[in-house]
């Protein structure tokens, strides 16, 4: 099974806005007309901001859909792998925190083996990212073959595809296997199915609208969300746009032959919302050296010294391999080196940081490392 969400999160805050939404005026008696004059309406009070990073919707994981509805998909004992107390173990992850949202992953874990991984992603104040992705995803064929979505299921707007063939396909490639988007009360809901065992095609196109229907009950009753958390820093440092990287990579590591290429970048989604402002990205390759890979998010220093890095399914590491280390310029660092590869995270001032790239050796870590920290500081 590869897992694509690392564990994470914080305790979700309450929206006090949410609680006026039941408090409807009194109507006028027809028989008794009033002695004064209505009182003139009072204008929607501006949501008050989040006083730490961590999810803004006021559901919990426990809370979003029944049991019913989850064990359809996630087996008779689901596990939860991720929900809102999680603590961050990557990039997206922290960016997830700051910008408000709830990521929540179960897995089915009993003698049966009958089950698949369910991810749900709730992003809160995202109905514009919302509009302007949905027709994509709905239509999306690049990852999973599949008929035409089933549209207006729940909320405000919503569809949902399953795959024309759902055997292992998220164990094998970490493909979704149904997807469902789902706009309700300003809230983008994205629900996703992968690493199916022994469930038919049949019994996820009935189980998935069930699932979308039980989290849009709830969270219109939940009411709206806190304004974002404030991060330190909303852009990232100019690292990856400066003109002067290439050069500074090459000098690092002694390799005149280091070129940029394009960063792979995947369309928003309710799960990387985050990452929308905040990040930035930039790769380098060379046939002598290897590869570089620099991940910049601003603001996102708040999560160390306690962020536990957790690899993808596809590294060659594991969240064992991961351990504190000393490096100048730095707050917190945490690094893993494994077959002649290294992955580091990094708090350089407010920006969390992470750096993959070819093991210098372990004598030159630290100060390659360091260096990166020194530039960065100053980009």
């Amino acid at each position: 099974m590869i897992l694509k969400r690392s564990i994470f999160q914080f305790v979700p805050l309450i929206a006090l806005v949410g609680l006026l939404a039941g408090c409807a005026a009194p109507v006028p008696s027809r028989t008794s007309p009033p002695t004064r004059s209505a009182a003139a309406p009072t204008a929607t009070p501006t949501p008050i901001a989040a006083s730490v990073p961590g999810t803004r919707v006021p559901l919990g994981c426990a809370d979003l859909l029944g049991a019913s509805s989850l064990t359809a998909i996630a087996g008779k004992a689901p596990h939860v792998y991720h929900d809102q107390s999680t603590t961050p173990t990557n990039i997206a992850d922290i960016a997830q925190d700051q910008y408000g949202a709830l990521d929540c992953t179960w897995f089915h874990q009993d003698n049966t083996n009958t089950g698949a991984e369910l991810q749900v992603d709730v992003a809160p104040d995202a109905q514009s990212a919302f509009t302007s992705r949905f027709a994509a995803i709905m239509a999306d064929q690049s990852l999973s073959t599949h008929p035409t979505a089933t549209e207006n299921i729940a909320g405000d707007q919503s569809g949902f595809w399953c795959a024309n063939v759902v055997d292992a396909l998220g164990a094998d490639f970490n493909l979704p296997i149904c997807d469902g988007e789902l706009l309700v009360s300003g809230y983008w809901v994205s629900i996703e199915v992968d690493t199916v065992n022994g469930l038919s095609r049949s019994q996820l196109v009935a189980a998935v609208p069930t699932v979308m229907k039980d989290i849009a009950t709830r969270i219109e009753a939940a009411g709206s969300a806190p304004a974002q958390w404030v991060a330190p820093a909303a852009t990232p440092p100019g690292f990856c746009t400066a003109s002067t990287s290439t050069a500074i990579v090459r000098s690092i590591f002694g390799d005149s032959t280091l070129v940029a290429v394009t960063t792979p970048s995947n369309g928003t989604t309710a799960s990387t919302i985050g990452l929308v402002g905040p990040y930035a990205a930039c790769d380098w390759n060379s046939k002598s050296y290897g590869y570089l890979r620099i991940r910049l998010l601003a603001g996102g220093s708040w999560a160390f010294p306690s962020f536990a890095p957790v690899p993808t399914g596809d590294s060659g590491f594991t969240a064992q391999d991961y351990s504190a280390l000393t490096v100048a310029g730095t707050t917190s660092a945490k690094e893993a080196c494994a077959s002649g590869e290294c992955d580091a995270f990094l708090a350089v001032g407010s920006s969390a940081v992470e750096v993959a790239y070819n093991d210098p050796g372990v004598t030159k870590r630290a100060s390659v490392l360091a260096v990166f920290a020194k530039d960065l500081a100053v980009s």
